[in-house]
């Protein structure tokens, strides 16, 4: 039974979702959807029950159940789903997000999966019991799409991808251009002589953010030194300490390797410390590009200034809730959306 009355229940959310904008709108009678599911009554009846306790649903003896009308003056309420709370970036996306719902009287719940997919689907659930209107995702990638995420496209719940999105579900995406970036650090390394460039990553390798990354990488090698070097990393599960082992027998290995670019702020700490042991100093013997500055602390104690790609997360985070509000007002958005990096060099 219990697996039989979820069934129903996801199957007049979809109903609920997809006639949001027809406030008392009726919903399929008790026998149509015993009917329907081969279900009994009893069965019927707790879906329906569960509906109506959170909220969403209308029962009038007599004449069925109704999508039930907000009350006047009810705000609407925005969620974003997050991998983590860990850098700089994420921080600035979440507070662009909080002052464009302060700014329109919206309210708005932070959640986490903690990079784990099973937390991910929870949170996609919690999302829904807190009767959200709409979910921002910044969605993880472990090569399939879980139930509750093909749900979102299903019931076409209005969602908008942050920062990567997952091909095949056709949500807007508001982002930096990753590709782009990569782009202008190769051209940049290429211009200041550097003939051998790395490109140093270890978030997910699936994200469609990186793999823009890395196509960027190669086309700008392509296109400023005619050729592609294959030297990039993935460093994800290994510590501070294995990483600058890792690093530091590289650059011993490969001493033609002057140009990096370092896609984390974990990659940025291990090649500096890496490149301590072997006695080379940054701008003479090296050159690196960061993308967005997780390692600010630690070029301020080191006296350095390493040129930076960063990305505009409070923009990011700012329009992106923006492009969910007017998905949910009826307007239409872009598929794609771009928000400028910044360049900080020397």
């Amino acid at each position: 039974m219990a697996k039989l009355y979820r069934q129903i229940q996801d199957y007049l959310e979809e109903q609920i979702v997809r006639h949001r904008d027809q406030p008392g709108f009726k919903l399929p009678s008790e026998q149509a959807l015993a009917i329907k599911f081969k279900a009994s009554r009893v069965t019927v009846r707790t879906a329906l029950g569960n509906l109506e306790e959170r909220g969403l649903i209308v029962r009038m003896q007599g004449k069925g159940s109704f999508i039930r009308e907000p009350s006047p003056g009810t705000p609407r309420t925005l969620a974003f789903l997050a991998p983590d709370a860990g850098s700089a970036y994420m921080r600035e996306l979440i507070r662009g997000m909080t002052d464009f719902c302060s700014r329109n009287e919206l309210d708005f719940a932070v959640l986490f999966s903690c990079l784990n997919p099973g937390l991910e689907d929870k949170a996609i659930r919690t999302a829904r019991d807190l009767k959200c209107d709409g979910l921002m995702l910044m969605p993880l990638d472990f090569g399939s799409y879980s139930d509750e995420m093909l749900r979102l496209s299903l019931r076409k719940t209005p969602v908008v991808f942050v920062d990567w999105r997952l091909p095949g579900l056709d949500f807007p995406c508001v982002s930096s251009d990753h590709f782009d970036i990569t782009y202008q650090a190769v051209r940049y390394l290429a211009q200041k002589g550097h003939r051998d460039i790395v490109f140093l990553v270890s978030p997910q390798p699936r994200a469609s953010s990186l793999q823009l990354r890395l196509r960027g990488f190669e086309q700008g090698l392509l296109d400023f030194l005619g050729t592609i070097n294959r030297h990039n990393f993935f460093t994800e599960n290994l510590s501070h300490a294995q990483t600058v082992e890792y690093f530091t027998e590289f650059f011993r290995e490969h001493p033609s390797v002057t140009g990096i670019i370092c896609g984390s702020g974990q990659s940025a700490d291990a090649v500096l410390a890496a490149f301590r042991r072997l006695g080379r100093t940054p701008g003479r013997d090296f050159g690196m590009v960061l993308i967005d500055n997780e390692s600010a602390y630690t070029l301020d104690l080191l006296g350095l200034k390493i040129p930076t790609i960063t990305q505009d997360g409070y923009g990011i985070g700012f329009t992106a809730a923006r492009t969910l509000f007017d998905r949910l007002t009826g307007k239409e958005v872009p598929a794609e959306t771009f928000i400028p990096t910044r360049f900080e060099t020397e």
